[in-house]
């Protein structure tokens, strides 16, 4: 079930658009290529399965996008390449099992990141790199059994100084080693 592509083109004037609890399991390409004054997208409590590397490409504009509560398994790794002012992003209550190398790496301006309630097992070195501005990270929720040295680079240019707020509960962890954080 999908919205036709042409469903929103005379709302040119759109800045926040809300498509909570509706049957949608696809969102298609373009849907949104005339909505360049949106700054928030809710999309929570869907059947969205996966996103294309096109469905987000003009909004330039979005601040908030939720995809909490959808049946996402894995992420196109540029899916969120073209939201680099966003804030705040909900991935929260999916199946994500994992996520790609830098798959956040433009969002820099990203204060909030939501991944609890997944299936990820294991982060990729450099997952969360670019993300200078993060304050909260959630985690919770997941299978993490450890978390590799290079998912949070304390080192680089995106260093994690901003992180104020980071969950780790409710996962399967049985180590972490003494340069996780570092």
């Amino acid at each position: 079930i999908f919205i036709n592509e042409y469903a929103f083109k005379d709302l040119k004037n759109l800045e926040e658009l809300y498509l909570s609890y509706n049957s949608l399991t696809f969102i298609k390409d373009f849907l949104f290529d005339q909505q360049f004054k949106l700054n928030k997208l809710i999309l929570s409590y869907n059947k969205i399965e996966n996103l294309t590397s096109n469905v987000f490409i003009v909004l330039k504009n979005l601040r908030n996008l939720d995809l909490s509560n959808n049946n996402l398994n894995i992420l196109n790794p540029n899916c969120f390449s073209d939201l680099v002012l966003v804030n705040y992003l909900y991935l929260n209550k999916n199946q994500l099992k994992s996520l790609n190398r830098k798959q956040f790496s433009r969002m820099r301006q990203l204060f909030i990141l939501d991944l609890s309630y997944n299936e990820l097992v294991n982060l990729e070195k450099e997952c969360f790199d670019g993300l200078n501005n993060l304050n909260k990270l959630n985690l919770d929720h997941n299978k993490l059994e450890f978390i590799s040295f290079g998912v949070f680079n304390f080192n680089s240019t995106n260093s994690f100084q901003l992180l104020d707020e980071l969950y780790l509960n409710d996962n399967k962890l049985i180590s972490l080693s003494s340069n996780t954080f570092s």
